[in-house]
């Protein structure tokens, strides 16, 4: 039954070279990210696709839970916050459409080029460091940032990337060679950012997309790889970059975490102030320390979202996530939903201490990766 669905019919040319062109623009300096999504709109809107996005999967609740994020930010003149609102239904629709149009080859397609843009990336951070040590001489520790704002951003993005070879690795076993090469390149990548948490991450969502895939073996290897990593690092643990400053980075999240609380009993939980509630209020407690958002996916969604607003995205992600569940549960020909599960255990983790989905770069690779599901969901139709 299966052969029976033409993925060719279900899209155009165009849908094909747009979705191809928002996986390329996730390596590009972020404001020609912003240009590439913001004609990827256009386009949805011109070839009068708008009806199809909304048409099911919940996305209503998400178009829901921005008009009222929008209206919260501009009753809190946090202005900041409304047009991060426009941002976000903007990557939502993106996402709603690719889901709706997508297909296996263009979603294979668009992992390969992330897999090549990541390799490219590795080499200019490469060059970028060695422009710092041989020619400015810059003292201190080195962060590549590149043009990625932050450069926590640009570790995501590696990351994202090591586990998307992952899953090559289990579903295109002709070319294993090849994705753990370009693991172990943009391992080097993530490791000029200078990110300490992003391990962690790696680590994280390997070992779910091989639980997901109940590759038993190779988790074990995962885990006495880890294990063994931990045990270099306590003999010599210089060997990661600032793990001196741990102590630093912890205290200073205690401190955007405490102002965040005070921030939250000041105003009310119910409503909250709107996207980067903590930005636009950081100003008004003299110990703060100076961050765009709370560091935590426990306060920011109360902290800018309220209850009301925690709730109507909740729905949301309770649409999609048990449509990914059933998915996974259904059959294991394709990894789309367990490739989706492991990025997501990998966020969630993350998002414990640092919030580096909240970004137009790594907010994209997220939304593509995710509309990935709507693969599996023509196929159950079919079936």
């Amino acid at each position: 039954m299966i052969k029976s669905l033409d993925f060719k019919k279900l899209t155009t040319l165009s849908d094909e070279k747009l979705i191809l062109a928002l996986f390329i623009s996730i390596f590009l300096p972020f404001y020609l990210t912003a240009a590439v999504l913001l004609i990827a709109i256009i386009y949805i809107i011109k070839q009068r696709k708008l009806s199809d996005v909304f048409e099911k999967n919940g996305n209503a609740w998400a178009l829901a839970f921005t008009i009222y994020a929008f209206a919260v930010g501009l009753l809190n003149l946090n202005f900041v916050g409304a047009a991060c609102s426009i941002g976000f239904i903007a990557l939502m629709l993106v996402g709603a459409f690719t889901r709706k149009f997508i297909t296996p080859n263009i979603f294979e397609k668009g992992l390969n080029l992330t897999c090549l843009c990541g390799v490219i990336t590795t080499v200019i951070c490469l060059l970028d460091f060695l422009y710092n040590e041989l020619i400015l001489n810059h003292p201190g520790v080195y962060r590549c940032t590149l043009y990625f704002l932050n450069s926590n951003y640009l570790a995501t993005i590696f990351a994202t990337v090591i586990i998307v070879c992952g899953y090559k690795v289990l579903y295109h076993k002709g070319r294993a060679i090849t994705y753990y090469s370009t693991a172990l390149i943009c391992a080097v990548g993530a490791y000029l950012t200078g990110s300490m948490f992003v391990w962690v991450e790696v680590f994280i969502g390997c070992a779910a997309l091989l639980a997901f895939t109940r590759r038993h073996q190779m988790l074990s290897a995962l885990f006495l790889l880890a294990g063994t990593g931990i045990i270099v690092l306590y003999c010599m643990p210089g060997l990661l970059p600032r793990i001196q400053d741990s102590n630093i980075t912890t205290d200073n999240r205690v401190i955007i975490w405490t102002v965040t609380l005070k921030a939250i009993k000041a105003a009310t939980p119910f409503f909250g102030q709107g996207f980067l509630t903590y930005f636009h209020i950081q100003g008004n407690y003299p110990e703060s320390y100076p961050t765009a958002h709370s560091h935590s996916i426990f306060l920011e969604p109360i902290a800018s979202f309220g209850i009301i607003g925690t709730v109507l995205i909740a729905v949301f992600f309770i649409y999609y996530y048990k449509k990914v569940i059933t998915c996974r549960n259904a059959q294991n020909k394709f990894g789309m939903s367990a490739l989706i599960l492991a990025i997501t255990c990998a966020i969630l983790v993350h998002a414990t201490t640092d919030l580096t989905f909240m970004w137009i770069q790594t907010g994209l690779f997220y939304c593509l990766i995710m509309s990935g599901i709507g693969i599996e969901e023509k196929l159950l139709k079919i079936e």
